[in-house]
């Protein structure tokens, strides 16, 4: 076997040959060097083979050691065990225990400082959550409560209806709305100094982050895209539908990647851009109400219902998810006295493309539709199902005002709205899309 010079150092310790110096030079090597800690341990278990053999051939605890060096420096052969009759001073015993036991406790404490951890540190934690939302980790799914810890690995996922905030140590902020998806990193980047990693596997987040030190910034990627990020407020997209991922800024300035080509866009303050198939990545102003109000904003429609089919009468109103409504026979829930109605929805539609959009209105009695106060369906005669039609040009950048009315002179209720257009696939328009406010 090869002697190094650390085997040599180790051996003199055993064999109480260490000067003070040396003993000073064991503790820095032990301190330093794990591979070395690791080769003092088996130098230790050998020696207490060899002295255990020793004891089951003569009965006697007897280690002595063949030192075959002298006073001139020259170096020392590896100490072998040789069995004799003599049994050691109990002095001389117990001067090589204490020191022997005080260097072994050293050794345990260094080891255990150093161990692997067992536990894994959270990236970040829950800051807020309404029911529907859930923590996947591995296989199992954990009720998101506020002040729930994050792993590595975590899927954040938010159901209908449902928000969710994600906090960071430094006071990075997401906002998770509803039928989102995220992923924190399963390799734990942010603790071994690679800067902050989110996957967005579907939906949306609007993100706050804190300004990010040098050479760390935080990347947001999607299926098709990655944004890098040094510090902002923006807010980021992903429909699955159309395959697209929408960037908006508010604050700040943030890098975004087409995932295809490799190609990265710029997009400041006030700006936004969208990555998708066949689609030029460029940085287009947004329009100043969507940005002012791009923090404060509510996903959804303003659905009011009215007694009687003249829309004046008005019973009760509520936040809706859409225009996606199929009762069957049975009748909403309105004064008893009465199963005819009428319902208003006003909100505010932004697109992900700036181009024709087709607009289909499914219903089984009289509907019509608003685009900026514009007349672009109109079936308010009709008493029967139908599908109705309309096409209009929509601008990415605002957000456009609209209006669906719908009257039931009977009971039951089926009123949906749709949307298509050649960088999107026909589908129910969804909340993401659709806000009370401009």
């Amino acid at each position: 076997m090869n002697t190094t010079p650390d085997d040599v150092l180790f051996e003199d310790y055993l064999a109480d040959r260490l000067s003070a110096g040396d003993v000073v030079r064991l503790k820095q090597v032990l301190s330093g060097d794990r591979s070395a800690r690791a080769r003092f341990v088996e130098v230790l278990q050998e020696w207490e083979l060899l002295a255990e053999s020793a004891r089951q051939i003569t009965g006697n605890s007897c280690p002595v050691m063949d030192d075959s060096s002298n006073s001139d420096g020259v170096k020392r052969r590896r100490p072998t065990l040789r069995v004799g009759a003599a049994r050691p001073s109990p002095r001389r015993t117990l001067s090589m225990l204490v020191p022997f036991g005080a260097l072994a406790a050293t050794l345990l404490v260094a080891l255990w400082l150093a161990r692997p951890s067992t536990e894994v540190d959270p990236v970040g934690a829950i800051g807020s959550t309404t029911a529907g939302v859930n923590i996947l980790r591995g296989k199992d799914s954990i009720v998101a409560k506020v002040g729930t810890p994050l792993l590595p690995g975590d899927h954040v996922r938010v159901g209908d209806g449902g928000q969710a905030r994600i906090d960071y140590p430094d006071k990075t902020r997401l906002q998770l709305d509803q039928r989102t998806d995220v992923q924190l990193p399963a390799d734990g980047s942010s603790a071994m100094g690679m800067g902050k990693r989110v996957t967005l596997v579907w939906g949306r987040v609007t993100a706050d982050v804190t300004k990010q030190p040098a050479g760390r910034p935080m990347l947001f990627t999607t299926p098709n895209a990655q944004a890098m990020v040094l510090g902002t407020v923006l807010s980021l997209e992903f429909t699955s539908t159309a395959s697209a991922t929408r960037l908006d800024v508010t604050e700040g300035l943030v890098g975004i990647t087409d995932s295809a080509n490799r190609t990265m866009v710029e997009v400041p303050a006030g700006h936004f851009a969208t990555v998708a198939e066949n689609t030029q990545t460029v940085a287009r102003p947004l329009v100043a109400a969507t940005t002012a109000a791009r923090k404060a904003y509510r996903s959804g429609l303003r659905a009011t219902y009215f007694a009687g089919t003249d829309l004046k009468e008005m019973i009760f109103d509520r936040i809706e998810t859409g225009i996606h409504t199929d009762l069957g026979l049975e009748s909403v829930p309105l004064d008893q006295r009465r199963t005819d109605f009428s319902v208003r929805w006003n909100g505010y539609l932004q697109p992900l493309f700036s181009e024709k959009y087709l607009l289909t209105l499914r219903a089984d009695a009289s509907a019509r539709l608003y685009i900026d106060d514009k007349l672009v369906i109109d079936a308010w005669g009709s008493e029967r199902s139908a599908y109705n039609q309309g096409s209009v040009m929509l601008d990415a950048s605002k957000r456009h005002a609209l209006r669906v009315e719908y009257k039931q002179p009977k009971s039951g209720m089926m009123v949906k709205l749709d949307w298509a257009s050649p960088h999107q696939q026909p589908e129910m328009i969804p909340v993401e899309r659709l806000s009370t406010d401009q």
